[in-house]
């Protein structure tokens, strides 16, 4: 799967419906003998928060139907301690570049190379990113799979984060308005809570030491000549100031097979449209949360006891029900 997606897959509703189909079908067999259906209860289960060797439980729970890309996984951190769970891991510890925090969920701008996925673009120092951090939230492999009401509920409420924080960086709001992790970060590098946010960013890149940068994930930013320039002050506050003034915002997300992280997450850029690799891999988040919620369906348990173990919630009228995903309508 995935091998058949079309350059306009990005945002062809028709195109990522029938990939959910099939996602769905690998995702019961994952989760087939099991007392839950959720992705929660999954990824609790089985994704460890130590640097581990994941080889063994990426086999035997058939999680290797679903992120299959072999380059992209890693499940041996060798001597080191780069897998793909350590978005996870990374996500629990305090983080280098936060831009909002809800307390349940971080806008972060990534490690790595961020907006490398946008080719040769000015805008790639407009990617961020959102992942859950809250100790009641969902955590999720990735969206493209079947999700529980409360998942879905979660995934919407984290579109409305990124968006929020985008708004954040257009207007330059305060730290004071952009949460715990900021305010956190701020007092280590003893900057003024009033400060903006947009003008934080680039203190928090120009913090980065060259011994950070060269390390694994490192960082670097790159401009539309392939230059890279996270060094170049000047350059680099006139980049965010300019960039993030823009309103072109796409959400997005990897699919399982090109993805190399076991923890969802959502990217967001700032582009008039997609570019770069976004049409071929990524796919347009408002649709998959579109689908998705088309997908849940409560079932009463006197209409379900022959199906597989499902998601429990209890109905407004009082009576046992079963949250699921079905099939694609």
């Amino acid at each position: 799967m995935g091998g058949s997606a079309s350059t306009m897959a990005y945002s062809n509703e028709d195109a990522i419906r029938t990939e959910m189909v099939e996602l769905d079908e690998k995702w019961k067999k994952v989760v087939e003998g099991r007392d839950y259906y959720d992705q929660s209860s999954f990824f609790k289960e089985n994704i460890p928060n130590e640097v581990t060797n994941l080889t063994t439980m990426f086999n035997e729970t058939g999680l290797n139907t679903v992120f299959t890309h072999s380059r992209k996984v890693v499940l041996d951190p060798g001597s080191g301690t780069y897998n793909s769970a350590m978005l996870y891991r990374s996500s629990q510890e305090d983080p280098d570049i936060p831009i909002f925090d809800t307390g349940d969920h971080l806008v972060l701008h990534p490690l790595g190379e961020p907006g490398r996925d946008l080719g040769n673009s000015d805008n790639r120092i407009t990617h961020l990113m959102i992942v859950p951090t809250g100790e009641s939230v969902p955590l999720c492999l990735n969206e493209m799979l079947p999700g529980t009401q409360v998942e879905v509920n979660d995934l919407e409420k984290r579109i409305e984060t990124l968006k929020q924080a985008y708004t954040n960086m257009k207007n330059n709001v305060p730290l004071s308005a952009c949460g715990k992790k900021v305010v956190d970060k701020a007092d280590s590098l003893g900057v003024s809570h009033e400060t903006g946010i947009r003008d934080f960013m680039g203190t928090m890149i120009m913090s980065l030491t060259p011994e950070f940068k060269a390390d694994r994930p490192g960082y670097k930013l790159k401009d539309k000549d392939g230059t890279e320039y996270s060094g170049d002050e000047s350059k680099l506050r006139s980049y965010i100031n300019t960039h993030f003034s823009n309103t072109n915002l796409k959400c997005s997300i990897q699919p399982p097979w090109e993805n190399s992280q076991f923890l969802s997450h959502i990217h967001g850029f700032i582009v008039d449209t997609p570019i770069g690799d976004l049409p071929e891999m990524y796919r347009d988040i408002e649709i998959i949360l579109k689908v998705k919620k088309e997908r849940i369906t409560d079932l009463d348990v006197s209409e379900a006891e022959e199906e597989e173990p499902l998601t429990r919630t209890v109905t407004n009228g009082g009576g046992l029900s079963r949250t699921m995903t079905t099939g694609v309508r």
